[in-house]
């Protein structure tokens, strides 16, 4: 403000100045025009008023241009230097770790139930509770069909099949080991009830009649090392009784021997067994032992897994010993773990046809009947498993096989019935592709699809006798919050060729394939109370798994469950 009031004093000081000027300088003039006589006057209208315009403020900011850069630089050093403190560290105490509390166990378990054709079904389980170092069961089981069977020619026959099974079981368990003991016993009753349908003719229910009696002992200790460096066993002794109605009878004994130990990142093992089997005359008049040793190594990485060894056997029998050997290698290579795990081999067995196997593979086998041994002289195998995700796995494979005395029923044509069976023998080339895929969306529904296509190549023989080129099931389960459980089944069975016992047939009779869908369901009232429905063959197709011999159509079996 004082700069403003400076500056107008001063032009006004400087605007009184410059009009005395021009007033001299008029006055000057007009001594000079006096001197010529003019007289002229002067008149002043109005005072000077000088004006300012506005000032205008110039918002710029000044700013510095320093062209000289400037980079700090530092060198320091720290002496480090102990802080005494007067802390004490107090102990605390550890934390107590609780587990879970344990689901209740129960002693018992009992299931009854009955359905069509007079079929009874009785199950107990009695078993001890948790324990650390033992273990000690019994068990029994009860399955009958009372009721008749239709067959071909309308003629309603029974079956009289009856089978009971009784187990005790007990199991020790020791600080680097684990022994382990069964005793069982198995009555299986039934009737030659399928003869040719072209017949006139009823059968005599005690003149069909067949049972037989299978007892047995088992005794089996086995290493629990942890540290894989250790010497790792297991040995089974075991020893089997069977008898038929007629009084055939068998005993065999097996010692049997798995050792194995890590050396050097890779495992040696040492496969061996012996067996003695003594049998009644009335089957056969010589006794078998057969022997078997398999030496083999093995490694793994993360890569991929091998195993090399051979399979050595001896059948002694009426003084002539037979000693086929087989290769045995194996390799698996991890190419995507989990994912994509390819794998192929070799490998090779005896097999040993004793009296007790080829009762419970076809029950209505000719009384007595001595079949010999199999010999598998090669079993080449190629396949590849893993996962599609965490929901769905695979597994294909694919097997060729050379097998030596393969057997395959035949009805006895020594009998005009024909409801018994023999064997008959081939030397075959068998293929073989199975396909297996699982399912588990979660932890309530789990399906399992696998099928299996067969191909024969037979020597003499025109059909590999009732063995289907393809077989397929589909199984699903369903958990409801441990309440209600579905199970559903399919199963679907090829079509097979039976030899023909009418020597005025015109070739093998063909045995249609079937499917047959089966539907359970249980329902769990409490913990310790359930009721259970199962629907066998819903489909009521006729099955024919032997030649004359056709199964139960549809059947309903529904009861309850007890937990004591």
């Amino acid at each position: 403000m004082k700069t403003a009031n400076y500056n107008i004093q001063t032009i006004k000081t400087a605007g009184i100045v410059f009009m005395l000027l021009v007033a001299g300088g008029l006055s000057g003039l007009g001594g000079l025009r006096a001197q010529e006589g003019i007289d002229k006057e002067i008149i002043v209208v109005q005072p000077y008023k000088p004006a300012l315009s506005d000032a205008y403020k110039i918002n710029v900011l000044p700013t510095i241009s320093d062209t000289v850069n400037i980079r700090p630089d530092f060198d320091y050093s720290i002496e480090p230097k102990k802080i005494e403190t007067g802390f004490e560290v107090r102990p605390i105490s550890a934390a107590r770790l609780v587990g879970e509390p344990l689901d209740k166990l129960y002693k018992s378990y009992l299931k009854l139930g009955i359905g069509n054709y007079l079929a009874p079904v009785a199950e107990l389980n009695v078993n001890s509770l948790r324990s650390k170092n033992h273990s000690m069961g019994f068990f029994f089981s009860h399955n009958s069909i009372n009721g008749k069977i239709k067959l071909d020619n309308g003629e309603k026959v029974p079956t009289g099949f009856n089978d009971n099974v009784l187990n005790i079981y007990g199991k020790k368990i020791f600080r680097k080991a684990v022994l382990t003991g069964d005793l069982d016993a198995q009555y299986r009753g039934m009737n030659f009830y399928g003869y040719d349908p072209d017949l006139d003719t009823t059968l005599d229910k005690d003149a069909i009649q067949q049972s037989y009696l299978f007892a047995g002992a088992d005794v089996q200790l086995e290493s629990s090392h942890r540290d894989s460096s250790h010497l790792n066993y297991r040995v089974n002794f075991d020893y089997d009784y069977s008898m038929d109605k007629y009084e055939h009878n068998e005993h065999a004994v097996q010692l049997a021997g798995k050792f194995n130990k890590l050396i050097n990142n890779q495992v040696f093992g040492l496969n061996a067994d012996i067996a003695h089997f003594i049998s009644s005359t009335t089957i056969d008049s010589s006794n078998q032992t057969v022997l078997n040793v398999n030496p083999w190594f093995a490694r793994s990485t993360s890569e991929y897994s091998y195993m090399l060894g051979v399979n050595v056997t001896a059948d002694v029998y009426d003084g002539e010993a037979k000693v086929p050997v087989h290769p045995r290698a194996y390799l698996k290579i991890k190419v995507i773990d989990k994912v994509f795990v390819p794998y192929f081999g070799i490998d090779g067995r005896y097999e040993v046809n004793n009296f007790r196997k080829m009762a419970v593979e076809n029950n209505y086998l000719i009384p007595g009947l001595k079949v010999e041994n199999t010999n598998h002289k090669i079993v080449g195998f190629l396949g590849v498993k893993g996962s599609f995700s965490s929901k769905i796995g695979y597994h294909v494979k694919f097997n060729y096989s050379l097998i030596d005395d393969m057997y395959f029923f035949v009805n006895d044509t020594s009998s005009e019935l024909g409801n018994q069976f023999g064997v008959v023998y081939d030397n075959i080339e068998k293929l073989n592709l199975t396909g297996e895929v699982s399912f588990s969306p979660d932890d309530k529904l789990n399906l399992l699809l696998t099928a299996k296509y067969s191909q024969f190549n037979m020597d003499s023989l025109p059909h590999p006798w009732h063995i289907p080129n393809f077989d397929m099931s589909l199984r699903a389960d369903y958990n409801l919050r441990n309440k209600i459980i579905l199970d559903a089944s399919l199963f679907v069975r090829g079509k097979r060729y039976a030899f023909n016992p009418d020597p005025a047939g015109n070739g093998p009779v063909t045995l249609p394939g079937y499917p047959d869908l089966s539907i359970g369901a249980e329902y769990r009232y409490t913990k310790i109370l359930s009721a259970f429905i199962r629907l066998n063959n819903l489909l009521g197709r006729n099955q024919e798994p032997w030649l004359y011999y056709p199964t139960m159509k549809f059947n309903v079996v529904a009861g309850f469950t007890y937990a004591l």
